[in-house]
């Protein structure tokens, strides 16, 4: 082949053609390449203006990389000031919760009031607003110190006079008082003084005008009665919320509560007006020295022996019993354990309402759901027939009467039996009546499965044994009968020394067992 070089000259630029092949032949075609740096097999382009393009084409990609790398690096800058912002924010968060917890303004042990401060309420500890159980919210009485839900009564915790509500339904919401003591010293002050409040209309009770007790259960300096123009009293004869025996002056109300200060008889200033009442029946006074309104007392020792009511079963203090609300007591929510006794017999015979056995076939699982116990319980447990479910039932007071698989209506007698079925028979009618039930129509629980039953289906509802108690099972009422060897019938067989009382009341007996195979 024939190899062609030219050589053009311009003004400061050389440039060199090499061609290969014949420049005659045209048979192939010469196709130049499509871009500046390509190289194809038969030529060869070198020139300063590719050159040029191609130092361009690198600065140009070096500013793309380096446009890149700062878009780069400000992403990975940005992203570490997030990731600090968000712990920033959480740390902030968790010192705000922590913040609020510290000031939360209603405190863990349900108290409330000017004596009860909470980190967020150091002048007035307030109620959890979204509660509505009792030692929770959403109410608080200032009087007592105490949260709850009891509404519609005066002693309650949110319809009383000074109470708070503090639901988000109510606009009850005083402010704090003014000028607050440091929270120590506010504990350690005596309950607030009677609300300053003018005296109500008075409204007279009895037959005379001259009644020193009211009708609406108040009390106190702030409520009058026509015959005690200075401090109206309670009913000395009366146990009963907004009744009587005792006065707290600070809540201006009558009632029944004993045993803490906040109470209505033994606060600082509380007045029992039972132990201030003449007594009506000599030896038949209940422990407060009082006789039920209404009921006779015993003649005599057989008599005594022989009777029902409570003007001869001394009502002793309630062991267990619900303290706020008598219509969580209503609703099976609380439980009341009260005992009576005979001092004649020297017999205690006790009752139990809504009670819960834990276990299956034991009377021993007896439980209760009450607000205040007592523990020392051997003075009437020892003469009882059964003493150790109430020792039980004492000792366990915190039961959730919702897990109660069943609920009896009918009232259970419990009887441990003893050697003679008649004096047995006897104490289980004796104890039923003095509670207001009648043996007819009640279901007898007989502790004792040794022995036959043929005598007592005639005189109850039902026979049950101890066996055949069900786990979780309830009662409204059931009633420990005192052991028939200190029954009436042992003591006084033939009745002697009995005048009408006693045997109207052991005819009573006798005209139910005629139906069986016992007699008198």
């Amino acid at each position: 082949g024939v190899v062609v070089v030219g050589v053009v000259v311009f003004v400061g630029v050389v440039v060199v053609f090499v061609f290969g092949g014949s420049p005659f032949s045209s048979s192939q075609p010469h196709t130049p390449p499509q871009k500046p740096w390509e190289v194809d097999e038969q030529d060869v382009y070198v020139s300063n203006q590719n050159a040029q393009n191609l130092k361009k084409k690198l600065e140009s990609l070096q500013k793309e990389v380096e446009i890149l790398s700062n878009e780069a690096s400000g992403l990975l800058k940005h992203k570490r000031e997030v990731i600090q912002t968000f712990n920033d924010q959480q740390a902030l968060l968790s010192k705000k919760k922590e913040e609020n917890l510290q000031k939360k303004r209603w405190r863990d042990d349900g108290r409330c009031g000017p004596r009860y401060p909470a980190p967020g309420a150091p002048s007035f500890g307030e109620c959890d607003p979204n509660a509505d159980a009792d030692q929770r919210g959403p109410c608080c009485n200032p009087v007592t110190g105490y949260c709850g839900n009891v509404r519609a009564v005066g002693w309650g915790h949110c319809t009383c006079g000074t109470c708070v509500d503090y639901s988000p339904k109510s606009k009850v919401h005083p402010p704090p008082p003014p000028n607050p003591p440091p929270p120590a010293a506010v504990q350690q002050q005596p309950p607030p003084p009677p609300p300053e409040v003018p005296a109500k209309e008075v409204k007279s009770v009895g037959k005379t005008n001259n009644s020193k007790i009211r009708s609406d259960g108040r009390c106190g300096p702030n409520f009058p009665a026509p015959g005690a123009s200075d401090f109206g009293e309670c009913d000395p004869h009366a146990d009963e919320d907004q009744k009587g025996p005792c006065c707290n002056p600070n809540s201006g109300w009558c009632g029944n509560v004993r045993d803490v200060t906040w109470g209505h008889c033994d606060c600082s200033n509380c007045i029992d007006f039972s132990k201030q009442s003449p007594k009506l029946g000599g030896e038949n006074e209940n422990q407060n020295g009082n006789s039920a309104v209404g009921e006779s007392t015993a003649s005599s020792d057989c008599d005594h022996a022989f009777a029902t009511g409570s003007a001869t079963w001394g009502r002793k203090v309630d062991v267990c019993k619900p303290l706020f609300s008598s219509t969580d007591f209503s609703l099976r929510m609380d439980s009341q354990l009260s005992c009576r006794y005979n001092s004649v017999l020297g017999a205690w015979t006790c009752a139990v309402w809504n009670a819960l056995f834990e276990t299956s076939g034991s009377l021993n699982s007896l439980r209760l759901a009450c607000n205040m116990a007592i523990s020392d319980v051997s003075s009437f447990t020892s003469s009882l027939s059964h003493g150790s479910p109430i020792k039980s039932a004492v000792g366990q007071t915190k039961a959730s009467l919702s897990q109660c698989s069943s609920w009896s209506k009918i009232p259970l007698v419990v009887l441990d039996r003893g050697t003679q079925e008649v004096h047995d028979m006897f104490a289980a009618w004796q104890s039923a009546k003095v509670f207001g039930v009648d043996l007819e129509h009640a279901d007898i629980l007989l502790a004792d499965e040794s022995t036959g039953s043929s005598a007592w289906t005639q005189v109850v509802n039902k026979v049950v044994r101890e066996s055949s108690v069900e786990k979780l099972s309830c009662y409204d009422l059931a009633i420990f009968v005192y052991k028939g060897d200190k029954s009436a019938l042992a003591k006084f067989p033939s009745y002697s020394g009995c005048e009408e009382l006693g045997k109207q009341n052991a005819a009573e007996f006798k005209e139910l067992i005629e139906k069986t195979p016992l007699h008198l």
